[in-house]
């Protein structure tokens, strides 16, 4: 008797791929900024002749505004992204904490530069130390009172081209381009919290759990009849 598998395997594969996805996001509940991801595949397409292609997706959608009272944290409210430049060019995040380096340069928490317009944001006042440091709404830089930069908030025509590679930080597909664009909803002393909804992530996962537990019934029932038709072949 031959039975197939495989539909069951691959159905398998795909929930355990999807369990991973949701407790990645459960795990990142509290990272400010964090983006959730969902997983996409086409049965249809594809069928269960070969293995589904598995996608990642990324849900871009606001996140909530936290007040923190911290005047070198930073939310954008609405599009676009913080831009910094680290070792592999520069890179794109949501996750406003920052700091001053020794060097009086605003970074993040990783020792990434954060850009603006003019190049990376150094914040240093008469004497050589950091001055007073305030934000305006369309992103202007202020040091004692003085416009010295503006935050390079750079936006992308499909968000679905970056790639998330650690740290809460995206890098863009090769050949994909950014473009700066002007803001008026940069917001001083506020974080924006992660897009996750822990309610509804939650019910995800209950019922993926319940799926993968009907595919390990349907694999327990084939291993049945197979075991009884291998019984009464041998009572022939």
């Amino acid at each position: 008797m031959d039975i197939d598998l495989s539909a069951v395997v691959k159905a398998s594969n795909v929930l355990l791929a999807k369990n991973d996805m949701i407790s990645n996001n459960l795990a990142n509940i509290n990272t400010t900024g964090f983006k959730r991801d969902d997983l996409v595949f086409d049965v249809l397409e594809s069928g269960f002749n070969e293995d589904l292609p598995l996608d990642q997706y990324t849900d871009f959608n606001q996140g909530d505004l936290k007040s923190t009272g911290n005047l070198l944290d930073f939310a954008i409210s609405g599009d676009g992204f913080f831009t910094v430049e680290s070792p592999e060019g520069q890179l794109f995040t949501r996750n406003g904490h920052f700091s001053i380096s020794d060097e009086g340069m605003i970074e993040d928490s990783f020792g990434n530069r954060v850009l603006g317009t003019n190049g990376p944001i150094e914040v240093l006042g008469q004497g050589g130390v950091p001055g007073e440091l305030r934000i305006t709404e369309k992103g202007e830089v202020l040091v004692d009172g003085d416009i010295i930069n503006k935050l390079l908030i750079t936006d992308f025509e499909d968000k679905h081209e970056l790639e998330k590679i650690g740290n809460n930080l995206y890098k863009p597909n090769d050949g994909i381009t950014g473009e700066a664009i002007d803001s008026n909803k940069i917001v001083q002393g506020y974080l924006e919290t992660a897009n996750i909804n822990p309610v509804s992530e939650m019910v995800n996962l209950i019922d993926m759990h319940r799926q993968f537990e009907a595919t390990q019934k349907i694999m327990r029932t084939f291993d049945e009849i197979a075991n009884n038709a291998i019984n009464e072949v041998g009572d022939v």
